[in-house]
């Protein structure tokens, strides 16, 4: 079978992607086709020919199929946030959703916002994983540098920040820790960000995983992060601790939550 990914080659889904592809051959032969780049109307038809099934998010297979002709019925569509959903509604009409070769959400909060916006087929919940192997690390000696990996900032569609990295910088001051953002690594050298940190923070208000926790349990990183996705689960199997939502809790949570793992290396 031949598989094309439509979607972003960048971190995460770059870094999620490539490794599934290597993970999944020679059974599976897939490839990815970047959506920054359009193709050409000869070109989409050369791709429909050539693939037995497309994967993309919501909006991606319905945008092939409105735009390109390419049937629903050999499109596989996961949504790795809220927003995949609400942007494949507000876009596209609900019945695309029963027409689709496959339906999957990253995780049960996902799952249960596609009940709350009254998408009637059920999706299948399939979370994503990372090879461990490639992230493997020593403990930290001491906490002197938190980590933020991802956008300082987002908002869709006019909403407030979603990501709310200022908070994640704030922390960092409070702590008296170094603050280590990176936003544009490549995803192939993204694995190696986790041995430069000694904690790993999380400050958003939406997610489906999110991923740089996953990333960082690997790792074994410690991270706080907002109840949100998976992460509350994470959390529960140690190496995670969970911060509130509001603002000024998250900053001072965070921070007596670093001062006790500094006076408890053991606890760390």
């Amino acid at each position: 079978m031949r598989v094309l990914y439509f979607l972003e080659n960048n971190w995460a889904f770059g870094k999620i992607f490539n490794e599934l592809i290597k993970f999944l051959h020679p059974d599976i032969d897939g490839d990815i086709y970047c959506w920054t780049r359009l193709c050409s109307t000869e070109e989409a038809a050369l791709l429909r020919e050539k693939y037995d099934l497309y994967y993309s998010t919501p909006v991606g297979c319905f945008f092939l199929h409105d735009t390109y002709g390419w049937p629903l019925e050999k499109c596989y569509a996961h949504a790795h946030s809220e927003f995949d959903l609400e942007d494949a509604l507000r876009r596209f009409p609900a019945a695309y959703f029963d027409k689709l070769a496959g339906c999957a959400v990253v995780s049960e909060p996902i799952w249960d916002a596609s009940k709350k916006f009254g998408i009637a087929r059920d999706p299948v919940t399939l979370p994503v994983g990372v090879p461990a192997a490639n992230y493997a690390r020593p403990a930290s000696e001491r906490i002197s540098r938190l980590g933020y990996f991802g956008r300082m900032q987002r908002s869709d569609n006019g909403q407030p920040d979603l990501k709310r990295g200022h908070l994640a910088q704030r922390v960092a001051e409070e702590a008296g820790l170094e603050f280590y953002n990176r936003e544009h690594v490549h995803f192939l050298a993204a694995d190696r960000l986790y041995r430069e940190v000694d904690l790993v923070i999380f400050c958003s208000t939406t997610e489906g995983n999110p991923y740089t926790a996953i990333e960082a349990a690997v790792a074994g990183v410690p991270v706080l992060g907002t109840p949100v996705g998976l992460f509350p689960s994470l959390a529960k199997f140690g190496g995670g601790i969970v911060l509130p939502l509001e603002e000024e809790a998250v900053v001072a949570d965070a921070v007596a939550a670093i001062k006790k793992l500094q006076a408890d290396h053991d606890l760390y």
